[in-house]
């Protein structure tokens, strides 16, 4: 699991890395259908698909779980975004991400 997690997380760091937040915010807002700014899986997928991110449900779920980190089932917005621009962690970089 460790290493599909990986190499799904480069992919987005990348990608996300080298667009401009306000498109990216937009893209996500657009999904955000209750604009909480808060998003559950379904939320969370639909924006990845709308930037043209096909993955498997099962992939969908292992990013959207790394990123719930209470597991409250939401990720918000602003945390996703902070997590994919900063440096991967101590813990990210143990497991490979």
């Amino acid at each position: 699991m460790g290493e599909r997690l990986a190499d799904v997380m480069l992919l987005l760091r990348d990608f996300f890395n080298k667009r401009p937040a306000s498109t990216v915010l937009g893209c996500f807002r657009a999904q955000d259908f209750d604009r909480s700014g808060k998003f559950e899986l379904k939320e969370f997928a639909l924006a990845l698909k709308a930037f043209g991110f096909q993955m498997s449900d099962e992939d969908y779920e292992l990013v959207f779980n790394w990123f719930d980190k209470d597991g409250s089932g939401i990720v918000e917005l602003k945390e996703f975004l902070n997590e994919l621009r900063s440096e991967p962690s101590d813990h990210m970089t143990r497991v490979g991400i």
